[in-house]
């Protein structure tokens, strides 16, 4: 097209229309028809023309188009008059030290530029030729395009590779294993402050080596096992230190491990209105509802697991808390999800998602204490056993606490005397051990870095059958609520819940289930809750009502619903 000198307004477009490596001859009506273009169709099996677009259109933009089959495929090209003549492509290895070769057409050395061959018919002459070469597996570049799996890779014209194509699978491991230097796990962290101060390490070393003393807490606690076989391993492999620390990471088990599922309206583009999660560890169902359940789950996660930045590390070395967020068919529900992520990293297998991790983080003020608050903390808890052990300081000790609290005048050691009133006892023992020198006026908020790190997992990759099978397959009881799908539209969902009789019914009647069997599930159902006001079957409609307090639970959704807006 760009050859055929097709306007830039129309190429933009094409190239963002055809997603495809194919497009079938078909699809060439409707782009025609679109940016008014008549495309004029050669094949090498026939060189009749045939036309797409409007032909009676004067102003139609004309394409001069050919079809040329490849090892690779079916490829179009431009179809154009050349000024190669067929005589001088044929004799071209005797013919090509004269000047312009190209336009000679005959023995005697004649020349003539009119007598050109066509694009189509001049790629069909140097394929059939064997003028080319090949395109192979060992093409620089062949696996760049979108043809790296219409090749032979059995076949090679050449075994050499480009030296740039040869390096190490990893850095040179010249360094011993970094932990299980000690005798005792504990002695760990010294082992790793004398390699920073002996051995010679560039920055990247250093950083990795001090990110791994700030994970010896976690490792520390792992089983004694585990720590044996990490560490024969990262000996037997001789690791550096980014690989100890690598491997480390992966065998620290999660802070935690949460199952979590949306309800969505399944009515044009999905939007939920609901999600439960739950802690493995715990017995507890949460549930969230509104359309921003999505970002309310990302918030309560965070607040619940994640971990604020100290202030003494930069927000990009800070290591957050992991924690692995599972769910069946999480595809889906991570569409839900995505815009509350950073640093996205999935593994996926086409469209469908298999696992990953991503980063949950907010920043928010955070309060700080005063000198006089800094100082009244460490009277209470520093200060508090050595006050109790000197009879001459604790009948006063509590009343200069209570003055020290009200006065809005900051405390130092020059004016004691605005919280002690006479106690000299007092005024010695603060100007003799209270910290003055490290207290330090503060800002009053400070802006603070909350992050926690999740991997999230989808179990329909580990277990692949639907969630309505488990029941049968691992002999567990199973059951389903009553819930009218059909009835989650946005309207219902937005108008909290209300709807008519005849929506109800519509929905029912959705489910393929029968007059009789639905007041067998509502009964059921409505028995879980403590018992059953009235089951009425009133003509072709059905009315299961459980009492709670005032108000009326209908077909156990999370919906509250009027009676006098069902019931005729």
């Amino acid at each position: 097209m760009q050859r055929a000198k097709v306007s830039d307004v129309v190429l933009q477009d094409l190239a963002c229309c055809v997603v495809r490596r194919k497009v079938a001859r078909k699809n060439l009506h409707a782009i025609a028809d679109k940016h008014n273009l008549l495309i004029v169709m050669r094949t090498e099996e026939d060189y009749h023309k045939i036309f797409y677009g409007n032909q009676k259109d004067a102003k139609a933009f004309r394409i001069e188009l050919a079809l040329i089959k490849t090892i690779t495929g079916e490829h179009y090209i431009h179809y154009f008059k050349t000024d190669i003549n067929a005589y001088a492509l044929k004799h071209y290895d005797e013919l090509k030290h004269k000047k312009a070769w190209w336009t000679i057409k005959s023995a005697d050395g004649k020349k003539d530029t009119s007598r050109g061959m066509h694009s189509l018919a001049l790629l069909k002459h140097l394929r059939d030729s064997g003028s080319l070469n090949a395109i192979d597996a060992t093409t620089r570049g062949i696996f760049m395009t979108q043809y790296h799996d219409r090749l032979s890779r059995a076949e090679y014209i050449t075994l050499e590779y480009p030296p740039e194509a040869v390096r190490p699978t990893h850095p040179e491991r010249s360094y011993s294993r970094l932990f299980g230097r000690g005798k005792d796990i504990n002695d760990d962290v010294e082992a790793m402050k004398d390699i920073l101060q002996v051995d010679e390490l560039d920055e990247t070393q250093i950083k990795a080596l001090k990110n791994a003393m700030k994970l010896h807490e976690q490792y520390a606690a792992l089983p004694a096992h585990m720590r044996t076989k990490l560490d024969d391993k990262m000996l037997a492999n001789r690791f550096t230190l980014d690989d100890q620390l690598a491997t480390m990471r992966r065998a620290i088990p999660p802070s935690a491990v949460v199952f979590f599922d949306f309800e969505s309206s399944p009515f044009g583009e999905h939007t939920p209105y609901g999600v439960c999660y739950g802690d493995y560890n715990q017995d507890t169902v949460h549930t969230i509802r509104g359309e921003d359940c999505a970002e309310a789950l990302m918030d309560e996660l965070l607040e619940v697991y994640g971990c604020d930045c100290p202030d003494d590390v930069d927000w990009g070395e800070f290591n957050p808390p992991v924690i692995k967020l599972m769910a069946h068919n999480a595809t889906y529900d991570y569409s839900f999800l995505f815009k509350h992520l950073r640093r996205v990293k999935f593994l996926e297998k086409g469209t469908s998602l298999i696992c990953g991790t991503a980063l949950v983080s907010n920043e928010y003020m955070r309060t700080t204490e005063s000198p006089n608050a800094q100082l009244v903390r460490w009277m209470i808890e520093d200060a508090c056993e050595m006050v109790e052990r000197d009879n001459n300081i604790r009948p006063q000790w509590r009343r200069c606490l209570q003055h020290l609290r009200k006065t809005s005048t900051f405390v130092t050691v020059d004016n004691l005397h605005i919280i002690s009133h006479g106690a000299k006892n007092v005024v010695a023992f603060l100007r003799e051990n209270a910290p003055f020198n490290e207290l330090e006026p503060e800002m009053i908020a400070k802006r603070t870095y909350r992050a926690l790190t999740i991997a999230l997992q989808d179990t329909y990759k580990m277990i692949s059958m639907p969630l309505s099978q488990f029941g049968k397959s691992f002999n567990l009881p199973q059951g389903k609520e009553v819930m009218p799908h059909a009835l989650m539209t946005k309207e219902f969902v937005a108008g909290g819940g209300v709807a008519t009789l005849d929506e109800i019914r519509k929905a029912v009647c959705e489910m393929y289930l029968s007059e009789n069997d639905l007041v067998d599930k509502l009964t059921r159902l409505v028995a879980d809750h403590g018992g059953v006001e009235a089951v009425r079957k009133l003509g072709c409609r059905v009315h299961a009502t459980v009492v709670d307090g005032d108000s009326e639970l209908w077909l156990k959704i999370d919906f509250k619903y009027a009676p006098d807006d069902l019931i005729a």
